[in-house]
């Protein structure tokens, strides 16, 4: 059974072995594996929304920034509007809302912080060298995840929102798919407990 009729099911899936794919970051991909024209950077300066995101909302960033250009709260997209798909194809950035449709994203600040132990799922990475894994769940508030009194990352739920894939940070990298599969189910109360289990302190 494939990653998509797994989350069509409900199902959990196992605990990853991690073998993201060696990608640059100005969006290059290294290694064995290539990135397929659904969610690659053109070269042609078009910015694409991968297809695991169909059923997301979507507002509008400024270009190079992860600043709205709107009151986000009250304007969002679904993936073809031709308001947002002319924005995009201006090269300016895109942001994904949280908490519609269950979508969750855990947001680490680190990759080597990202908990092994969470499902795969379609993750990115971002500018600044963390990682993006989106879940579709039925626990969607925001939670800060600290460690060791260490601030690593948040869950981003109702009321958030993060700079979508192939989009370009103000520092020059791109937001870049490292794990093109489909977004995985995870349950609130197991997605928590793993957290809690690692020793990540949870909370709002």
């Amino acid at each position: 059974m494939n990653a998509k009729e797994t989350a069509a099911r409900g199902e959990q899936t196992e605990a990853p072995h991690r073998n993201w794919k060696g990608v640059s970051d100005t969006g290059v991909v290294s290694g064995d594996k290539t990135t397929s024209a659904d969610f690659v950077y053109k070269s042609d300066g078009r910015i694409e929304i991968p297809s695991q995101l169909d059923s997301c909302r979507f507002i509008l960033l400024r270009k190079s920034s992860k600043r709205p250009i709107e009151k986000w709260r009250e304007k969002n997209y679904g993936v073809k509007d031709p308001k947002l798909r002319g924005h995009i194809r201006g090269r300016k950035n895109y942001g994904i809302v949280c908490g519609i449709n269950g979508l969750v994203v855990v947001d680490i600040e680190k990759q080597e912080d990202v908990p092994q132990e969470l499902p795969p799922t379609f993750a990115v990475r971002t500018g600044r060298g963390g990682v993006h894994l989106y879940y579709h769940s039925n626990y969607t508030n925001k939670v800060l995840l600290s460690r060791n009194g260490e601030h690593i990352g948040e869950v981003q739920g109702l009321g958030q929102y993060v700079v979508g894939p192939n989009c370009q940070h103000e520092n020059g990298n791109f937001y870049t798919v490292i794990d093109d599969q489909e977004i995985a189910n995870i349950d609130g109360e197991r997605l928590l407990a793993i957290l809690g289990d690692l020793g990540i302190v949870t909370g709002k």
